[in-house]
């Protein structure tokens, strides 16, 4: 059957939870469902407590589209900030007030103070844009630029399809990979 967001949703913005115990009650498995929601669960809850430094640290899932007039920043709404938020960071009130009842929102290059912050994900679509972002005299001004508080995740990675999607089948292998590299960053 074909099933609809919930209506008072905005688009993009379902949880992973949500989204399952949806498709377990459509599938006649809540059950199983619920123990896929535990189990996720679960494993926020030991990430989080293998990676307390993250705890009311401010983070940020940032995108290159539209490079180099915008960029494109997610809000704590959409399923990469929840990741964020679900590990225990703060999101960046200012991107999620200019985001609005949207999952994300373009933002000019002038305004990446806003993402002078504790930890910031790029998500890009290769080496070129990774490459441009590091050269941007407006990026590398920043203290997060020059810190390395940043992680490139480019589309061809498979941890970009996991964080992107955020179902509960990717969500454990993304926690695995990205929980490490943000302690590092």
């Amino acid at each position: 059957p074909t099933v609809a967001q919930p209506g008072d949703v905005a688009d993009w913005s379902v949880s992973w939870q949500t989204s399952t115990r949806t498709i377990g009650a459509v599938l006649g498995k809540t059950a199983e469902a619920e123990a896929l929601v535990a189990k996720v669960e679960k494993a926020f809850a030991d990430t989080r407590k293998a990676h307390p430094a993250f705890a009311g640290k401010k983070a940020q899932v940032l995108s290159s589209w539209g490079w180099p007039n915008t960029f494109y920043a997610y809000s704590s709404q959409d399923a990469r900030g929840r990741l964020l938020t679900g590990l225990g960071f703060q999101s960046v009130a200012e991107f999620d007030t200019l985001a609005g009842n949207s999952f994300g929102v373009s933002v000019s290059r002038e305004r990446l103070n806003l993402a002078d912050i504790d930890a910031v994900i790029w998500m890009t679509s290769g080496p070129a844009e990774e490459k441009a972002l590091k050269a941007d005299p407006v990026w590398t001004k920043l203290k997060a630029a020059k810190e390395g508080r940043e992680l490139f995740l480019p589309e061809d990675h498979v941890l970009y399809s996991a964080f992107n999607f955020a179902s509960v089948l990717s969500l454990p292998f993304a926690l695995e990979g990205l929980a490490p590299a943000l302690e590092k960053a």
